[in-house]
């Protein structure tokens, strides 16, 4: 495909490359999900506890937000985040949008 001198060239999304990339986050390994990572992966294996991070991404939320690789809806899914705030749900997986848009539905 042709493109502008000095224009980046367009790649289309490879559809098997992200079908393969999400297809382990299923509706039955979202509800273990939080267990495994938040609760010992980033403690254990990154040595990074999940509170650290969810400080670092409550200080990142602002209204209107716009959350990609929503994942689980964990890091939303925090008192400390205003419950009003103009929210934007982003990610490649249709399991995992659904996942967290339950959680949040409650906010």
């Amino acid at each position: 495909m042709a493109h502008e001198k000095g224009a980046p060239a367009y790649h289309p999304p490879d559809e098997a490359a992200i079908a393969k990339g999400t297809a382990a986050y299923t509706p039955r390994t979202l509800r273990l999900y939080d267990l495994v990572v938040h609760g010992i992966s980033n403690r254990f294996l990154w040595r990074c506890p999940t509170e650290r991070l969810r400080e670092q991404h409550r200080a990142l939320v602002a209204d209107p937000h716009l959350e990609v690789g929503v994942g689980t809806g964990f890091f939303l899914d925090d008192p400390a985040i205003d419950e009003n705030i103009r929210l934007t749900l982003f990610d490649a997986n249709p399991h995992c949008l659904a996942h967290g848009a339950r959680r949040l539905s409650g906010r």
